[in-house]
């Protein structure tokens, strides 16, 4: 069924999605062995759960073997049914081997990720006993699968724990993969707990390292809410590290749609996954940031008066308006502008005190006409927090005025969380979020911290879902470690979320 995109990074409600996939390819069928019900561990209670089903090419000596975990939330799910895409990768020169593992509520995710652990040695063990190369393994799943794999794949205690050399492991395939845990929301609460410690080792994104496997991320453009943002941040750290990470959104696709037809004639996905696998190392790692950075006060005539701030090199890849309504609010900027330039993003600090939406909108639009006669990054999207951030929520403008999209940190967003004396709002007044007419809207990205005011958390939700009800792609993010000028101040240091969130949201 549908899912709003929203809500959260890693918000899955997937009722077992990709577990029930029976269709069979047209056409004759390729020739291979199949086993089924392997026991490759004693650790569950049910021992079915522990079993792995194995596919073989028979036209391929030693062929290598693909593990496969099924999604499902980590609560559902299962092996069986996936012989469409097993015959599909027989017929491609892979052995292919599905499997289970434990489950939540009965297992935690540590133990799952244990399992595909024991799986991994199983089938580097016996690979031989079945005509298989055990030193030519591949990690791929989906959805809550695809976190197991990455989980696995990047965190070098839990690799190393398998038994199976580093060398080993060929690469890694996430398809719509949650690889980021640490945001709070209900399913992911229930799942990983409360324990800080326990989400940051369960975050596939935390252990990104240049000892990494290769690496390639799918997901649907019409994803669940926040997959896109885990995969683009994930290939961003991977990038950092020195890794070969390649990253596609499928253009039409949802979180369950491209995977049923995964082995279909004419599957598209199919082809680049198999590509990767051919070429795992053909998706060249981007160089990392850093050096200096220039900035300036130049003038633009009628605009607010702004700061910009850029990197000398590399070339910026975007530029970004932030608003700042006061001292305090320019000071948290400052937290941030730094490390967003010297990762490519051009900003500029907009002086919004005594301002308006209007103003703000105004400024917008003259920053993107004239910026380059003053040397900077034309603007393409607009971001504050506080006040700053409710004037950017309200700003007429859309995407014929070229915002892409729109950053707005722990700002009021209705009656409850405006401070004494503000101008009276309501979550309707917030004509900038909503847009007008039906056609494409530019982009949110809205975070509070969860030691925010209930009321100003409430109403940022509030304002999300009208807006998602008029088609905007929101992203809602309840950040861990305390109100959101805290967290504002801590980003570009070790554990901070939100920094590479916003390099997700900016730089795609």
């Amino acid at each position: 069924m549908p899912l709003p995109r929203c809500l959260c990074v890693g918000l899955l409600a997937l009722f077992g999605a990709g577990s029930a996939i029976a269709q069979r390819p047209a056409g004759p069928r390729p020739a291979f062995t199949f086993v089924d019900d392997l026991q490759y561990a004693e650790a569950a209670r049910d021992p079915r759960r522990n079993r792995l089903d194995l596919y073989v090419p028979q036209q391929v000596k030693k062929p290598p073997i693909v593990l496969f975990v099924h999604g499902g939330a980590w609560t559902g799910g299962g092996k069986d049914n996936w012989g469409q895409l097993a015959q599909a990768m027989c017929a491609r020169g892979y052995a292919f081997a599905p499997i289970n593992t434990q489950l939540n509520p009965f297992a935690e995710p540590s133990d799952m990720v244990a399992d595909v652990g024991r799986a991994l040695r199983w089938l580097h063990d016996h690979a031989a006993d079945h005509g298989c190369d055990g030193e030519r393994l591949w990690l791929m799943g989906h959805s809550s699968g695809a976190h197991l794999v990455t989980w696995l794949a990047l965190d070098d205690e839990r690799l190393r724990a398998t038994g199976v050399p580093r060398s080993f492991v060929q690469g890694v395939v996430g398809l719509s993969g949650v690889y980021e845990v640490r945001t709070h929301n209900p399913a992911l609460d229930s799942v990983f707990g409360t324990d800080p410690k326990v989400r940051l080792d369960a975050s596939p994104f935390a252990h990104a390292s240049p000892n990494d496997p290769p690496a390639l991320l799918l997901w649907g453009e019409h994803d669940l809410g926040g997959l896109a943002l885990c995969g683009r941040m994930l290939q961003q750290a991977l990038h950092d590290a020195g890794v070969p990470c390649d990253a596609r959104e499928l253009p039409g696709a949802d979180h369950a749609q491209y995977v049923f037809r995964l082995g279909q004639p004419g599957d598209p996905v199919l082809d680049t996954v198999c590509g990767f696998l051919r070429r795992p190392r053909a998706a060249v790692p981007v160089p990392g940031r850093g050096g200096d950075i220039r900035q300036n006060d130049a003038r633009i005539a009628g605009a607010l008066p702004c700061k910009f701030v850029q990197p000398v090199d590399p070339v910026a890849k975007v530029g970004f308006a932030w608003v700042a309504s006061d001292a305090n609010e320019r000071e948290l900027a400052g937290s941030l502008v730094g490390p967003l330039v010297r990762r490519g993003v051009a900003v500029a600090i907009v002086d919004g005190s005594g301002a308006d939406e209007r103003g703000v909108a105004a400024t917008f639009r003259l920053l993107r006409s004239q910026s380059t006669a003053v040397g900077f990054v034309s603007p393409s999207f607009l971001g504050g927090i506080g006040r700053g951030g409710m004037l950017v929520a309200a700003a007429p403008l859309g995407t014929g005025d070229g915002l892409r999209g729109r950053v707005v940190l722990g700002s009021p967003l209705g009656p409850r969380s405006l401070p004494s004396g503000a101008e009276s709002r309501t979550a309707h007044d917030f004509a900038g979020i909503l847009g007008a007419g039906d056609g494409r809207k530019p982009g949110l990205l809205m975070a509070c911290g969860d030691g925010d005011p209930k009321a100003m958390r409430d109403e940022s939700l509030h304002v999300a879902l009208l807006a998602i009800g008029r088609k905007v792609d929101v992203h809602l993010i309840d950040l861990p470690g305390g109100d959101t000028a805290t967290v504002v101040a801590r980003a570009g240091h070790e554990g901070d979320l939100l920094l590479p969130l916003l390099r997700a949201f900016l730089v795609p």
